[in-house]
């Protein structure tokens, strides 16, 4: 696997009845898994999960947790997850490998200049860090107890020790963040996204809009596409909230010569990822 920098501030947003048309725990964590796995393709910075009050029932709660869950290095999801209903079905999710999703390594090959997540220990009133390894590693900086960090290997010689870092520091695709809001009015007043991308089988067709398009996102610090759910689209929950789209966004058909009566959102999000994925370069 080859990572590349791209853009670190391309988001998308999903509403919180997104797994409205899912039955199961079951159906529900896998919908989510491909919704992430969607967002690690395409070097996604940030999940927003927006509220849609009145409309079928909100899942933020969970959906914020598989993501989470998901995001997280797996040598550190028994430390930071107890057993939990919710995760019953963890174990079908697929896995993102990404960067950060470091396999155990043997001490012995951790390298000055490393990076690796890890969660902060406090033992004998000095800070440490379980990054994977058999041994914790000492830590420098400021943090707290169960805290999630990112830090660099500084010394390997009588005994590992690490300085945290700041993520945006590292230069190239590291995972995302999950961010929730009570309402896509909210998530815009909060947000502020310099370009956003309304997704509506209702708007212009994309191909039409692609030269202004490319320029737009070329141009932003950071783009924003927002989708509907299953069975209620962007127009209707943007009526249902008399809510109106700020002057730099654009409502777009992303999938113009769909064959089929709907597509679903996960759908949705790996087909309009990939075409804006163009507009990147």
């Amino acid at each position: 696997m080859t990572t590349q920098v791209v853009c670190p501030d391309f988001w998308f947003a999903i509403p919180s009845i997104v797994l409205e048309d899912c039955s199961t725990l079951r159906e529900k964590t896998e919908k989510i898994g491909m919704i992430a796995r969607a967002a690690a393709i395409f070097a996604v910075a940030k999940i927003c999960v927006y509220g849609v009050a009145g409309k079928s029932k909100d899942e933020t709660k969970f959906l914020k947790l598989i993501l989470e869950y998901l995001e997280l290095p797996q040598y550190l999801r028994k430390r930071v997850y107890p057993i939990s209903e919710d995760l019953r079905f963890a174990g079908l999710l697929p896995p993102l490998r990404i960067p950060s999703h470091l396999v155990a390594a043997d001490e012995s090959k951790v390298r000055v200049g490393d990076i690796r997540d890890g969660i902060v220990i406090r033992k004998d009133g000095k800070l440490f860090a379980d990054v994977g390894l058999r041994n914790y590693v000492a830590l420098s900086g400021d943090a707290t107890s169960n805290q999630r960090v990112t830090v660099r290997i500084e010394s390997v010689g009588n005994g590992l020790s690490a300085s945290i870092i700041d993520r945006s520091s590292i230069g190239s695709y590291w995972g995302y963040s999950v961010k929730a809001y009570s309402s896509l009015r909210e998530l815009f007043n909060s947000l502020k996204p310099a370009f956003a991308i309304l997704t509506s089988r209702k708007g212009d067709n994309i191909q039409e809009r692609w030269n202004t398009l490319t320029y737009r996102i070329g141009g932003a610090q950071n783009t924003l596409v927002v989708f509907g759910s299953p069975k209620h689209g962007l127009p209707e929950i943007l009526e249902h909230e008399r809510f109106s789209p700020p002057p730099n966004s654009v409502i777009l058909n992303t999938i113009p010569k769909q064959a089929v009566e709907t597509v679903r959102t996960e759908e949705a999000i790996v087909a309009t990822l990939a075409i804006l994925n163009l507009a990147r370069t």
